[in-house]
């Protein structure tokens, strides 16, 4: 069975000093226990694929251009993350929410985070490209234009 993406990132990889992985295990977003072999198989293909870096080229360029997107339109609070994972902090909670059903609305899944759920989580799958970035903008300032009318 197939890891889901958001399974893939591992930001600490518990490795000893001779490079070799210890005993892992992890949990998937579904709640499912993963053996060693298939953890190893994915920290393989992130290795081979580079998925890190490019986690980390595409996230960095999505981060650009949100704060660009945010001297625009002051709904926009704060910009926040690294690589892959992201935070929008809107003003209101009821703002997140619109942004979010209308991101749905056109196949973009975020969510929203905080103590007053006025943060859009952004977390994309790992093979999110830099053309994914920009649909994800497009679509993300014309539903903060629409809320701000």
């Amino acid at each position: 069975m197939p890891l889901p993406p958001t399974a893939l990132f591992l930001p600490h990889l518990p490795y000893t000093p001779a490079g070799t992985l210890r005993s892992l295990v992890m949990y998937t977003v579904a709640d499912r226990l993963i053996d060693d072999g298939r953890i190893l198989a994915v920290l393989e293909v992130v290795q081979e694929e580079n998925l890190q870096q490019h986690a980390l080229e595409v996230g960095t360029y999505l981060l650009d251009r949100l704060r660009n997107l945010q001297t625009r339109h002051e709904q926009i609070r704060e910009i926040r993350g690294s690589g892959f994972f992201i935070g929008v902090e809107l003003a209101t909670g009821s703002a997140a929410d619109n942004i979010v059903n209308h991101m749905r609305e056109h196949g973009i899944l975020l969510g929203t985070e905080g103590p007053r759920h006025n943060v859009l989580k952004i977390r994309p799958p790992m093979p999110f490209a830099k053309e994914d970035a920009d649909l994800l903008l497009g679509v993300l300032a014309g539903a903060i234009e629409q809320e701000g009318k």
